[in-house]
């Protein structure tokens, strides 16, 4: 990851785009609620504000290390430990019941009782508390961060100097700071001014029926003074402070810009990723074997300087902000599956481009053009047509701009990795998507009726321009029953739509022949029980998301034959094409002769499930010759029957019957394979679902 981290920094400097710097110590605050406890000047609790998890994932914290960090603290249950484990039970029953007289009355005898925390062995908790709590209020603040911070700091220096007094460690300072919090936090919610009643629960006594207990955010701000740590100009002031403050001393030489700095990188940043969530940019197993081969391991086997470390990191938080959603970056499917029951895996895409100094207006949404999917209101045409007229406007095509892309996968818990790296010139990318287009026109006239929200009447809807990405979600369904139900499988990674959106010649060519086949494997259930709806009118028995998938298949087959070099012009007049139109034909003429032979005009359950064309279908799928041969012995029945007819009624029978004569003098002319490939089936299906469009609506 780091390696395509770098040339995403080069590039947004030669495009002219300044990233915000931000110090590796500032970071972001954990999800979750938390309280926001003011301080005044003394250190004294003035009064406390709930913070929701949307807030605090605004809050940043200064980190140096794990005990080094401020102004957030994570609190254990204060009174977690106590002897009397009847009484913290019955807070939590009284909480669950909502009883507030009886747990208010029992969470203040439980401070009276026990006026010393006790929310850690006894024997250890001054020990502790002096290295984790004091460090952390007093030490590290005063030490690392008040000498160094600019000007532009006074909410931070407020902070700072409110616990000047702790400069000699007091066990009871400490105790007396939390059974402050505590009892404000009760004031304010008896007053109802709060809505954190779980929280302060925790606080005091967590969950006694718990494995694990809980730890509480709390954050500390001086009084009269917004959120300090939500301050983008206080965080921007104490960056610079901070980066300043570590200039100076260059002897050491990055690895990887071959320039001197300060020091070598101690720990790579995990930045809070959308869809990922925190990751490493740089994470290894010390007890892997492997790793100890050289006698290096972690940040050792590649120590870049600090100074890098952090621009990567800025640079990574600065392209995915929310704000660039669709221009920069997108959630995109993995192809794979997850738990049960099985949840759709998540990848994190950047899109960004190179040598092009006008970025900023010149890529209106690249990531959503490479790694959208189609939706009602999101369409490769509209999406790719307005990126294309951005790019003409800039001229980028007579330059050597690129488009580059790539993708991060979480692969475990500590450990994320990019599994796609891929670019290509913008010229390159403008061909490629007038090709898309014709390619995804290169299958016959198919429709199906579609409502995506109930009571809303539906609308023909036709095989769509696809995204490349669609490629990996139509793959992770196999479609069983005739299309009625599916199996969750894993789908193709996301370089398979791209090998077949760009054009790179024999590499192209093999991806088409494989996209074609896993289509046909996954979807000809499908599409075989949705021609088969068409003619018997039972549309209505399959979901959205079947008729959705149906549509996407063909539009795949129509693009993966377009890139083999089979146009509908040629196939359309082919003998795969004409077999399925053939079969299509005999189930309009099946269909016919059992409403008017069997039930009547009007009764359709004398139609059967599955007609004869669509069973024969199957047969020739594997062998032409010998599906047409079973056809020929079964269809003299209803042939015999039409030709004895005459009326108004039966003149739809009638324009098949004549239709399928004239296809058969067509294939009298032609060889009728023995055997098929993938080109002939899709060619055989596309033939079949090609017949007269639905008009009726499901």
């Amino acid at each position: 990851m780091i390696n395509e981290l770098y040339a995403l920094s080069l590039a947004l400097e030669k495009n002219g785009i300044q990233v915000p710097l931000k110090h590796p110590w500032i970071e972001g605050v954990k999800k979750g609620e938390a309280l926001l406890v003011n301080v005044d000047r003394d250190g004294q609790v003035e009064s406390i504000e709930y913070c929701s998890s949307e807030r605090v994932a605004t809050f940043w914290n200064i980190s140096e290390s794990k005990h080094k960090t401020f102004p957030k603290l994570n609190i254990d249950p204060l009174w977690g430990k106590i002897e009397d484990r009847n009484l913290l039970v019955e807070i939590v029953e009284a909480g669950k019941k909502k009883n507030w007289s009886e747990w208010f009355d029992l969470t203040r005898k439980i401070i009276a009782t026990y006026p010393d925390i006790v929310c850690r062995e006894e024997e250890k908790k001054i020990i502790d508390w002096q290295k984790d709590k004091w460090r952390r209020l007093y030490e590290f603040p005063h030490k690392y961060i008040l000498p160094y911070i600019g000007q532009n700091n006074h909410g931070l220096t407020a902070l700072i100097e409110s616990f000047s007094s702790w400069k000699e460690f007091s066990a009871s300072k400490v105790n007396k700071l939390m059974v402050q919090i505590v009892r404000k936090a009760l004031t304010d919610l008896e007053n109802g001014r709060m809505d954190c009643f779980k929280l302060v629960q925790d606080l005091v006594v967590g969950r006694p029926a718990a494995k694990t207990q809980p730890q509480v955010t709390v954050i500390f701000n001086p009084t009269g003074i917004d959120a300090v740590v939500a301050d983008e100009n206080e965080c921007h002031a104490l960056s610079q402070a901070l980066l300043d403050k570590d200039s100076g001393g260059r002897k050491y030489q990055c690895p990887l810009t071959g320039e001197l700095s300060k020091m070598p990188v101690k720990k790579y940043p995990d930045p809070n990723l959308p869809v990922l969530g925190k990751s490493f940019l740089m994470a290894m197993n010390k007890d892997t074997p492997c790793h100890k081969r050289y006698e290096k391991n972690g940040v050792a086997i590649f120590p870049a300087s600090q100074e890098v470390s952090s621009k990567l990191d800025n640079t990574l938080c600065f392209i995915t902000a929310p704000d660039k959603q669709g221009k920069t970056w997108i959630s995109v499917a993995s192809g794979k599956w997850d738990g049960t029951p099985k949840k759709e895996k998540k990848d994190l895409l950047v899109a960004y481009a190179e040598n092009l100094p006008d970025y900023q207006n010149s890529s209106p949404h690249l990531a959503l053009m490479i790694g959208g999917v189609s939706q009602e209101e999101q369409k490769f045409e509209n999406v790719s047509s307005i990126v294309c007229d951005a790019i003409a406007r800039h001229r980028t095509v007579e330059t050597s701009a690129f488009l580059r892309f790539f993708v991060i996968r979480r692969i475990s818990k500590g450990q994320s990795q990019v599994v796609l790296n891929d670019y290509c010139q913008f010229s390159e990318l403008i061909r490629a998507v007038d090709t898309w287009k014709q390619a995804a026109a290169n299958c016959p006239a198919f429709s199906l009726y579609l409502s995506t929200m109930k009571g809303v009447k539906a609308k023909k809807c036709t095989p769509p321009v696809p995204f490349p990405a669609d490629i990996s979600r139509l793959l992770q369904f196999q479609w069983i029953r005739g299309g009625t139900d599916f199996h969750k499988l894993d789908g193709c990674p996301l370089v398979v739509g791209y090998d077949l959106f760009f054009e790179r010649g024999p590499r192209t060519q093999a991806t088409a022949r494989q996209v074609l086949q896993m289509v046909l494997q996954r979807t000809t259930s499908l599409l075989l029980g949705i021609g088969s709806a068409q003619q018997t009118q039972t549309l209505g028995d399959f979901s959205v998301a079947a008729k959705s998938s149906a549509l996407m298949a063909v539009s795949f087959i129509g693009i993966a034959l377009f890139k083999l070099g089979i146009g509908k012009e040629v196939y359309m007049k082919d003998v795969g094409y004409s077999i399925g139109r053939l079969l299509s034909l005999t189930d309009c003429l099946h269909k016919e002769y059992c409403k008017l032979v069997r039930g009547g005009n009007t009764d359709k359950n004398s139609i059967p499930n599955q007609l004869l064309g669509n069973t024969i279908l199957r047969t020739v799928l594997d062998s032409p010759v010998r599906g047409l041969a079973r056809l020929s012995e079964r269809i003299l029945v209803y042939k015999a029957w039409i030709d004895r007819q005459e009326g108004e009624k039966f003149k739809l029978a009638h324009w098949a019957k004549n239709e399928m004569g004239k296809i058969s003098e067509q294939l009298s002319g032609m060889t009728i394979p023995d055997s098929t490939d993938d080109a002939l089936k899709a060619q055989i299906l596309l033939g079949y679902l090609a017949h007269v469009e639905t008009k009726q609506k499901q």
